[in-house]
């Protein structure tokens, strides 16, 4: 138990280090290519539209055909040439092809890696957070250091950083425990319960309307500040900063989690999420970023904790990746292809502080939901101790 531990908090700090040490530049690669903010939108939409295509593909056939133990790796390995296309890659057409074919990989790795560490904490499920915290370690070690690095080389520089980490991520895989087989009776009848389960089309709902959210900051905060004089370093400094404060928050999740539900963590993430939306609005200096990354832990990490933790509660059985999978693919995947797209739409024709105003909205109607599913349940579950 304690080596699986060891070993699955490794392979998420050198996974993550990867996803960090391109995370926040690829925007700005796109950009120092010549792309406008519209182009630059529809290119960061591919990775989330294959949150929503590839990576629930990859996953059912790891949860059809008990793979996970090779399907995690083999995604890793597939992106490193993919990774190493784009430093040759320039025109729109080119850049778009490279996504295409790296994010079909590269968007599955976060639910598997997710699953991974489900699987191996053999039921105690609140403890993930602890688990996760090493990612949040190497996003936030990887992008200060790659952000010191491009400032001084070049933007491309962030590829080769990634083939690294994610070439030992990969390895590690291949050292974890083989999970246990958990037989099911027809798999399509089980993943049918993904589109009955009126719990299940809540949750996603309020998963939508918070990837709006999360995501119009993600894709556009660092443009945003780069536009106010931020150079790439102090970039990499603000990923840092929410790096740390992701740390604490995961650290704390499992006592988070055993004191309120993950609904609850839920609503507080939204709520606080509206109010750092808002705030970002009114920032006209690149130094007040740094409020808004002190909030990144409170919201994103309370967020996709719980929502990890309440997708494997709800999970029907024997679907653990895939449950992880789609989460990821309505949070990340439809929530990321809307918010890229229209957000770089939005950004060029009413500016920044439009967008996150927008941004502010969606997670008050996601609050909305949330509360609305938290009374349901609540009601559903009253019910049933009285009979």
């Amino acid at each position: 138990m304690k080596n699986a531990r060891l070993r699955t908090s490794a392979l998420l700090f050198f996974a993550y280090a990867a996803f960090g040490s391109i995370g926040a530049f690829l925007n700005l690669f796109y950009q120092e290519q010549g792309m406008s903010l519209v182009k630059v939108g529809l290119l960061a939409s591919i990775p989330a539209g294959m949150s929503l295509l590839a990576a629930p593909l990859w996953a059912a056939v790891a949860d059809r055909f008990n793979l996970h133990r090779y399907v995690l790796p083999l995604t890793m390995v597939l992106s490193l040439p993919f990774a190493l296309l784009f430093t040759s890659l320039h025109t729109f057409g080119q850049l778009f092809i490279g996504i295409c074919l790296f994010s079909g990989c590269y968007a599955a790795i976060a639910p598997l890696s997710d699953n991974a560490v489900l699987v191996n904490l053999s039921g105690r499920h609140v403890d993930y957070g602890r688990i996760r915290l090493w990612g949040s370690i190497g996003v936030g070690t990887l992008a200060w250091i790659t952000g010191w690095l491009v400032q001084r080389l070049h933007l491309s520089f962030i590829f080769y950083i990634y083939i690294f980490f994610m070439g030992i991520a990969a390895i590690i895989t291949f050292r974890l425990p083989k999970p246990p087989h958990i037989a099911v009776q027809s798999y399509w009848k089980s993943a049918s319960q993904f589109f009955l389960d009126s719990r299940w089309k809540r949750f996603l709902l309020g998963c939508l309307l918070a990837g709006f959210s999360q995501l119009f900051l993600g894709y556009y905060l660092f443009i945003f500040a780069k536009n106010l004089g931020a150079l790439e370093s102090t970039i990499g400094f603000f990923v840092a900063i929410a790096s740390a404060t992701n740390i604490v928050i995961f650290f704390l999740m499992p006592r988070i989690l055993k004191r309120w539900s993950a609904l609850q963590v839920m609503i507080f993430s939204n709520i606080l999420l509206a109010i750092r939306c808002a705030i970002t609005a009114f920032i006209r200096e690149p130094n007040w970023v740094i409020l808004i990354q002190v909030l990144d832990g409170p919201t994103w990490g309370t967020m996709w904790a719980a929502g990890v933790h309440y997708a494997n509660e709800i999970a029907p059985r024997g679907l653990s990746a895939s449950a992880q999978a789609l989460y990821n693919a309505i949070f990340l995947g439809l929530g990321g292809i809307i918010s890229a797209g229209l957000g770089g739409v939005i950004y060029s024709y009413w500016g920044a502080p439009t967008l996150f105003f927008i941004a502010a909205l969606m997670a008050a109607l996601s609050t909305l939901v949330f509360i609305n599913h938290s009374m349901v349940k609540t009601i559903l579950q009253e019910a049933l101790v009285k009979e």
